[in-house]
């Protein structure tokens, strides 16, 4: 019959309505969107009278199972709502739109379930009222031509609907391309705006320790120009003292000439066998003195800590091998806990005042060459700095820095490295220092 085909036409296009809605969830669009701005107990409130008025049209026997999902569904959401009701009268809870969400979205598909089986149960009783009687056709097209209205404008509702949504998707979609685009010019601003401040920096960094090293190699330069300035000073005033005192010699000498001749002769016999004596005593008891004094000069340094300093003879003399932990790391400023040792060695020292003393600062070879060279030479002014300051005459000391030039074992190890950063100071032999 017509009247029931179109029914059947009806039934199918609400189960479509449900399909595409549930589509629609499942494609994470917002409930709010099927409901406006209904509120979550307002959806509740609407599933419940939808699901009331299918259980009044008998839908648990002509729609069993669609009144089943919609009570299931109806069930979800009222748990979630008393669960939250429960939580929020203990605390103090705001709202959560995630749990609206899901709220919700079980109401709407508690919501059209209880409508397709008001649909079922009202084309059931249709169905019903036409198999009873064939006489009320004129109520029947009557009733026909409302339930086609009805599906024009579920049919209008959606298109509506999908109109909606496809323009809302194609709003997000622009936005999101708009967003990355914006996100990926401003990472891109900032890396560069990064790169450029590194290189700036870098050569900000060159160029400081461009300009320090010219200042300390200017300053090394003046040091050496004094020092040879005053040397040459020196040097002229004793070549004019002594020729004044050769002068003055020659001068008493020719005086003296004519006396000393005459008994010169029978003095030189005598005297040149004295001197040779006089030179052989004179030779045994300095080389015997010069070896108690190195010997009481290796026992006296050997109260060294070992782990400061460490002794030994070499051909030119006794070397004191200071280690690192003399130095604060990668300075030359000393540390405290090393001055003791160094008051020490100085207060022996001051016992040998007739042997010069070389003072050698060595590094390892991390770092740049220029650096460890300037580090060694600064190391070794420093030693010779706190020795004179403790009483040592600074015309018996030389303070050189060999860098990372001249290491005592290999570079290629933490131990290696420790050993090769040292300040050697060298108590020159009396024949060496003359």
């Amino acid at each position: 019959m017509p009247a029931i085909e179109f029914l059947n036409r009806k039934l199918s296009l609400l189960t479509a309505i449900v399909f595409i809605l549930a589509t629609s969830l499942a494609g994470c669009a917002s409930p709010a969107s099927i409901l406006g701005k209904k509120s979550t107990a307002m959806a509740l409130s609407d599933a419940k009278v939808a699901l009331t008025k299918a259980e009044e049209m008998k839908a648990a026997t002509y729609a069993p199972l669609e009144a089943d999902k919609a009570k299931e569904a109806l069930a979800r959401a009222e748990a979630v709502w008393n669960k939250w009701i429960a939580v929020s009268s203990s605390t103090d809870s705001t709202g959560d739109p995630k749990r609206d969400e899901r709220i919700k979205e079980d109401a709407i598909y508690a919501m059209l379930y209880a409508r397709i089986a008001q649909a079922k149960s009202k084309q059931a009783r249709v169905i019903k009222q036409i198999d009873k009687t064939e006489k009320s056709r004129q109520k029947h097209e009557t009733l026909k031509n409302k339930l086609q209205l009805e599906q024009a404008q579920t049919e209008a509702v959606i298109a509506r609907q999908q109109k909606l949504e496809a323009e809302r998707q194609t709003a997000e979609m622009r936005a999101l391309q708009e967003s990355k685009a914006k996100q990926e010019a401003e990472l891109r601003a900032l890396k560069e705006t990064k790169a450029k401040q590194e290189a700036e920096l870098r050569a900000l960094k060159e160029t400081k320790a461009k300009e320090e090293a010219q200042k300390r190699a200017l300053e090394e330069t003046k040091a050496k120009e004094k020092a040879m300035q005053e040397t040459l000073a020196k040097e002229e005033a004793r070549k004019k003292a002594l020729q004044e005192k050769i002068l003055a010699e020659q001068a008493r000498e020719k005086a003296q000439k004519k006396t000393l001749e005459e008994t010169k002769a029978k003095e030189a016999a005598l005297k040149g066998k004295q001197e040779a004596d006089d030179a052989r005593d004179i030779a045994l008891l300095e080389a015997k003195t010069a070896k108690q004094n190195l010997q009481n000069m290796e026992n006296k340094l050997s109260m060294l800590s070992s782990e400061f300093a460490k002794v030994k003879e070499e051909k030119r003399g006794l070397v004191v091998t200071l280690s690192d932990i003399l130095f604060d790391v990668d300075k030359a400023s000393l540390q405290e806990g090393a001055v003791k040792n160094l008051d020490y060695l100085a207060n022996i020292l001051k016992d040998y005042k007739d042997r010069k003393i070389l003072i050698e600062g060595h590094t390892d070879s991390s770092g740049a060459e220029e650096h460890n060279q300037a580090l060694s030479e600064e190391r070794a002014f420093a030693v010779m700095g706190y020795l004179m300051s403790h009483g040592l005459d600074a015309k018996m000391m030389e303070a050189k820095g060999f860098g990372e030039s001249k290491p005592v074992t290999t570079n290629d190890t933490t131990i290696g490295r420790q050993q090769n950063r040292r300040v050697d100071i060298v108590i020159l032999n009396p024949e060496t220092t003359s």
